[in-house]
C-alpha cells in the first residue's frame, strides 16, 4: 500500500456513513409527490401517507398583507406615548392611514390617525362550539383564564365556564 492512499480509506469510509445517515433522515425542503401520495426519505425512499410540509412565510412583513376595513378590531400604537391599545377602524383616510376610534381614550383624544406600522389587526376566532376548551378574557380583571365554552350566542360570543 502507497503512503499516499492511507489517508482515502477513513474519508471514504466517513463520506459513505454520512451519506447512509442522511439517506435515512427526512429532507424539510424536499417534499416531492408520486401518484398523489408525498414520499419521505425516512421509510428508505418508501411512499408514505405523510402529506409534504406545509410552506410558511418567513417571519416579518406580514402587516403589510394585511387589510383595514371600517370596524375591524385593532391594537394600535397610541403617538402620545408610544403605547398599544385597543381600538377600531372608523375610516380609511383615502392616504394610507386609518382613522382608530380608541375603546377607552382615558382623558387623550377619542380618535387617531395612524398608519398600517402602527396597527396590529385582531382576529377573534368564531367557530368555537358548546364544550371546547379556551382560555379567554375574564370581563372583570381582563386577565386570561382556562374554561369550557358553555353557550355559544347568535352574536358571534360566548358564554365561558372558567375553570377552578
Amino acid at each position: 500500500m502507497s503512503p499516499r492512499s492511507q489517508g482515502r480509506g477513513p474519508a471514504a469510509a466517513l463520506a459513505a456513513v454520512a451519506a447512509v445517515c442522511i439517506s435515512h433522515r427526512a429532507f424539510t425542503f424536499v417534499a416531492p409527490v408520486a401518484r398523489g401520495r408525498a414520499w419521505s426519505l425516512r421509510g428508505r425512499g418508501r411512499p408514505s401517507s405523510a402529506l409534504p410540509r406545509i410552506v410558511r412565510p418567513v417571519l416579518g412583513g406580514e402587516q403589510a398583507l394585511v387589510q383595514y376595513e371600517a370596524g375591524d378590531r385593532v391594537k394600535a400604537k397610541s403617538p402620545d406615548d408610544e403605547m398599544w391599545y385597543p381600538g377600531s377602524v372608523e375610516a380609511a383616510n383615502g392616504d394610507g392611514t386609518f382613522s382608530i376610534k380608541w375603546d377607552d381614550p382615558d382623558g387623550g383624544p377619542e380618535t387617531n390617525d395612524l398608519g398600517p406600522s402602527n396597527l396590529k389587526k385582531i382576529i377573534i376566532f368564531k367557530g368555537y362550539v358548546v364544550g371546547d376548551d379556551v382560555r379567554a378574557m375574564s370581563p372583570d380583571d381582563e386577565f386570561w383564564y382556562p374554561g369550557v365554552v358553555s353557550k355559544a350566542n347568535k352574536d358571534g360570543t360566548f358564554e365561558v365556564k372558567w375553570d377552578d
